[in-house]
Formats: structure tokens, C-alpha cells, sequence
């Protein structure tokens, strides 16, 4: 069971962001940043394959590495739940090609927009409300050179 949105803080795991990141992954995902392991967890019991990394924490199914070391896991869909402002985000993108790129966050706009430029959003999808305000999520594809 997901619980309480409230619960969640930052990257609430709802049943339907769950069922856009299960209709938007193309392949094997790797999330970058994956804390606790919150979205590790969800996606494999939704049946997805899913490889977790991040460099300060190692919650349950969560390697413990950086960019670079996720950018080496075979994967081709990279997810990134609540990124950090500025040039990390930018680092996690430029990482490997990736056919498609899931970012959750809680602001009105992406600020990295021109790490996207070789990417087109295809879906953009506006949740809940919690006590930390409406948490946005988007899809984006790889376009073709």
C-alpha cells in the first residue's frame, strides 16, 4: 500500500504517477537520486525494472554511487524525482543518451530547460495537493538527430 501523500514529503509514490512512469519508460530505468528508495521499491512492485542510485544515501534496493555510476547501468530511461536546482541536474542528463527522461519536481518550471534541447516533453502530468503543494511530473522523449 502507497502511503498518505502527506507522509511522503518531497516525491509522494502515488498509484498515478506510478501508472505515467510505467507508461513513459522506455526500457530499463535508472533514477538518479534515489534516497530512501521510495520509487525503487513502488516501480519494481509495479512490475518495471529499476536500478536505484545515489551518492549519500542507500535505502533498501539503493546502490550507493553517483551519475557517473548510474550513467555505466544498463538502462535507457532515466528518472529523477525532485532533481536539485542548477548544473548536478544538468550532469545527471548529459550522464549517457537516454531515450526517455521522467523528472518530478515542485515548482512551477523546469530551470534547466536547455539540458533538454535534444529531448520533447510528451507528457506533463499536474498531482495531488499535500501539504507541500501540487507536485508536477513530465516525460519527455529523446528526439531523433
Amino acid at each position: 500500500m502507497i502511503p498518505d501523500y502527506d507522509q511522503q514529503l518531497l516525491s509522494p509514490v502515488t498509484d498515478q504517477v506510478v501508472v505515467f512512469v510505467k507508461r513513459h519508460a522506455s526500457g530499463p530505468i535508472i533514477e538518479i537520486g534515489a534516497g530512501d528508495g521510495r520509487w525503487v521499491r513502488a516501480l519494481r512492485d509495479a512490475g518495471l525494472t529499476i536500478r536505484g542510485f545515489d551518492p549519500w544515501s542507500s535505502g533498501d534496493g539503493v546502490e550507493t554511487g553517483d551519475h557517473l555510476e548510474a550513467a555505466k547501468a544498463d538502462g535507457t530511461t532515466l528518472l529523477a524525482i525532485w532533481p536539485p536546482d542548477g548544473p548536478l541536474v544538468q550532469a545527471w542528463i548529459g550522464s549517457k543518451v537516454w531515450d526517455r527522461i521522467i523528472l518530478g519536481y515542485q515548482r512551477g518550471r523546469l530551470n534547466f530547460d536547455h539540458a533538454l534541447d535534444s529531448y520533447e516533453m510528451v507528457d506533463d502530468l499536474l498531482e495531488g495537493g499535500g501539504k507541500k503543494g501540487p507536485y508536477r511530473i513530465q516525460a519527455w522523449r529523446r528526439v531523433p538527430s
